[in-house]
């Protein structure tokens, strides 16, 4: 599958085909909200996709609880990883696809919850408003919920260490975690309003980390919204 994202770094050849960032375990922020966003509601009558899915890490917490799950990423080597671990755990009615986030293969209105973790901001921003309007367009109208997370700030230290090649989008990184992940996009609180502008009911979230031992600083925004 031919992807738009330019990188210096190709996430199924330099990342998932060497083994690299193939996670067994969910993300803790993921299965907090989700939890809480459908305690009461029968699972097994939600249906839950995850753009950008790797390895299938959350899709397999959202399986165990009981949602019908379906996920995207643009790597065959994390979609086949992730499709036989969940085999091997029992779980066979998989919607698995490799394809791009920006072309979601999914009729209008089928998902009640859409998950990022990380997928966005590993893109420029003209891909995440495509992508944005594809999430917009498979969500159940009014009831629908976008969960993004892992939206990097704009004082995140990493960034200094890359070279920007689009508005707030930098590749490039001379050092740093970045420089394994190549092209990230980078935010402030109005451009994720403005990105994020079909949406309702926003819920923002800033988290910011210091690490003492170096002064760096790591800054993401989290997002919870419905369409």
């Amino acid at each position: 599958m031919k992807s738009t994202r330019e990188s210096i770094v190709d996430w199924e050849k330099d990342i998932y085909a060497k083994g690299m960032q193939l996670n067994d375990w969910p993300f803790s922020e993921v299965v907090s909200d989700i939890i809480k966003l459908t305690r009461g509601k029968d699972k097994s009558k939600l249906r839950i996709l995850e753009i950008g899915c790797g390895a299938c890490n959350n899709l397999w917490f959202a399986a165990e609880v009981g949602f019908q799950i379906s996920g995207m990423d643009i790597s065959k080597s994390a979609i086949d990883y992730g499709r036989s671990r969940l085999k091997s755990l029992g779980f066979n009615d998989l919607d698995l696809k490799v394809g791009d986030i920006t072309k979601l293969d999914w009729e209008d209105g089928y998902f009640d919850i859409v998950l990022d973790r990380g997928a966005l901001t590993q893109n420029n921003y003209k891909r995440i408003s495509e992508c944005l309007d594809e999430v917009y367009r498979i969500l159940k109208k009014d009831t629908g919920m976008l969960l993004a997370y892992t939206l990097y700030g704009m004082n995140t230290t990493e960034r200094s260490f890359g070279k920007e090649v689009s508005k707030n989008t930098y590749d490039h990184f001379s050092k740093g975690l970045l420089s394994n992940v190549g092209l990230t996009s980078f935010f402030t609180e109005k451009d994720i309003k403005e990105l994020f502008s079909k949406f309702n009911n926003f819920d923002i979230r800033k988290n910011k980390t210091e690490f003492l031992n170096t002064g760096n600083v790591s800054e993401t925004y989290s997002v919870i919204c419905q369409s």
